[in-house]
């Protein structure tokens, strides 16, 4: 599961207490840590409005080969899936032992072709580049958590990109993939940043005395969807960078997390516990639309849409206790 970037995992933990700690995100802070909300006005989505399943046609375009379903079987946990462009592979994290590598996985047969990283540290968030020939990905190094740039074919590291003592998190390329999107603790909250590959000072988008992670630009760049703990709960919330306007999608009692847009821009599928299990959720930039996009009891974590735009993956929890990649057609 996608560190939910809290405490930094033990390298020896197990599988379960790994997953019930992603699971977990972030420790609830004080009322105090969290009163700002960007919405303090706006009203509860009506539940009716949220049980109509997005239409789960095939794609004309974008990989239509490939069947809808469970993409993996090994007996791996597999962990934040990210598809290269041209949808030649699949890269996502696995549990190996004490520690997570990443791995590069046949779209087609769901099978893994070759580990991409093999050494003793904690990897995870891959994030492939515009022509796939290298990676953004968080790597534990001797206790500290920071981002790096990979090879996407050897996991050769070729830049270490940050370099700070306390947890970084939560990396995603912004549109122009020559910056980054990363989550940084600060005292007793965490804000979103902007780096940059050329070493210039990253920029800080947040500064609300709050908890807010999981970041994820617009096609555009001029939106950033985030994750953001308001009035007691984890809700989507988008960054207008034209404007500095923050707005509230989503008003639930449950956890809204790890927002993503999809290529057209369009959607922003998350993760959220409502109603008891995890599952994957849509909802328009402009707040309207929410949509349940799966349906299952299996907790489904971590969308991430195909460049081509033709299909959402996330992970599932199996009956062993395991987490697949899966994938639906998109739209």
């Amino acid at each position: 599961r996608d560190e939910r970037a809290l405490p930094q995992p033990d390298q020896t933990a197990t599988a379960q207490s790994v997953v019930e700690t992603l699971l977990a995100e972030l420790p609830s802070p004080t009322p105090s840590e969290s009163a700002d909300s960007p919405a303090a006005t706006a009203q509860p989505t009506d539940p009716a409005a949220t049980d109509t399943p997005i239409q789960t046609e095939s794609p004309p375009a974008d990989a239509p080969d490939l069947e809808p379903g469970r993409v993996t079987t090994e007996d791996y946990n597999f962990y934040n899936p990210s598809i290269a462009p041209g949808h030649q592979s699949l890269a996502a994290a696995i549990e190996v032992g004490d520690n997570w590598q990443i791995v590069e996985i046949d779209p087609l047969s769901g099978l893994i072709r070759k580990k991409i990283t093999e050494t003793d540290r904690i990897y995870s968030n891959p994030h492939y580049s515009s022509d796939s020939q290298t990676m953004l990905l968080r790597a534990i190094v001797n206790g500290n958590s920071n981002l790096y740039l990979a090879d996407a074919q050897t996991g050769e590291i070729i830049q270490k990109l940050t370099n700070y003592p306390e947890s970084i998190s939560y990396p995603r390329w912004m549109p122009d993939y020559q910056s980054y999107l990363y989550k940084r603790y600060s005292n007793a909250d965490s804000e979103i940043f902007i780096g940059y590959l050329d070493g210039s000072a990253p920029t800080q988008l947040t500064d609300n005395n709050r908890y807010d992670g999981s970041p994820a630009s617009s096609p555009d760049g001029r939106l950033i969807a985030m994750s953001s703990f308001i009035e007691g709960n984890y809700e989507i919330v988008v960054l207008d960078r034209d404007t500095g306007g923050f707005q509230q999608l989503t008003f639930d009692s449950g956890r809204d997390s790890e927002p993503v847009f999809s290529p057209d821009g369009d959607w922003i599928a998350f993760e959220s516990d409502r109603g008891g299990d995890y599952n994957i959720w849509a909802v328009r930039p402009d707040g309207s639309d929410l949509k349940r996009v799966t349906f299952s009891d299996q907790n489904e974590l971590i969308p991430a849409f195909s460049p081509g735009g033709g299909w959402l993956y996330f992970q599932q929890r199996q009956s062993d206790g395991n987490f697949s990649i899966n994938r639906v057609p998109w739209p």
